[in-house]
């Protein structure tokens, strides 16, 4: 919430063009509540990750440290192309999964064939946000993979991607046998239907279903884990 919020607050100038209905652009709230509420959220992230301790702790750090990097100044890892879409995944994918497991059982146990397949469903799946924004990143100079590749070859890459990634646990069972064998054909159908849309020029029903498949992924893998760790 408090890396949402921070892109949030540093995109106002670029979110006049991408997305006018956002709160600091509209005027519903003020900036300086906005950055009240980035710290608010960063405080309560730090003093929480202290009371756990252990490996939560500092991949608490670790994901603060890269959601700062990818909004504020001078870095700005979402205006840099490739590195954008790799701080995501590695945020939402590798990051968030690891702070769960590390809860329950040490990091040394961790299944890293799920952490990396989720990092490359997040790397293939976020892309789908960059397509309507296309108009104002081009404008703020931030390299996305559509801006820099063209929107057509970047649905291309995208799609390829997905498509090999479900098909391959499908035919392997890679994750688990049963859940890969319902997450597979899910993977792929709604792959498919983001893909139709996003061609048609539909990309907020795109980036919906990209955000729906998000859901089924995780809520497979803990169904999955919950029969590996025996709950």
């Amino acid at each position: 919430m408090a890396t949402n919020a921070l892109n949030q607050y540093a995109e106002v100038d670029l979110d006049r063009l991408n997305k006018p209905h956002r709160p600091l652009v509209s005027g519903a709230m003020s900036k300086n509540s906005a950055l009240s509420i980035v710290i608010g959220l960063y405080l309560l992230a730090v003093i929480a990750s202290f009371a756990v301790g252990g490996a939560f702790q500092y991949l608490t750090l670790a994901s603060i440290s890269l959601g700062i990097l990818y909004s504020a100044k001078p870095v700005i890892l979402k205006k840099r192309f490739l590195l954008s879409n790799v701080s995501v995944a590695i945020g939402y994918g590798a990051l968030n999964f690891l702070l769960g497991w590390s809860i329950f059982q040490p990091l040394s146990f961790a299944p890293w064939h799920i952490v990396i397949f989720l990092t490359l469903f997040d790397f293939f799946a976020n892309i789908s946000k960059d397509y309507g924004d296309m108009v104002g990143d081009g404008f703020n100079d931030i390299r996305t993979l559509p801006v820099v590749l063209g929107r057509a070859t970047a649905i291309k890459f995208q799609f390829s991607g997905l498509f090999s990634m479900f098909l391959f646990i499908g035919m392997l069972g890679t994750i688990s046998l049963y859940f890969s064998f319902i997450l597979a054909p899910v993977g792929v159908g709604v792959s498919a239907l983001s893909y139709r849309w996003i061609r048609r020029g539909k990309d907020s029903m795109g980036y919906g279903g990209m955000l729906m498949l998000y859901m089924a992924v995780r809520l497979s893998l803990v169904m999955s884990l919950v029969g590996f760790l025996g709950y």
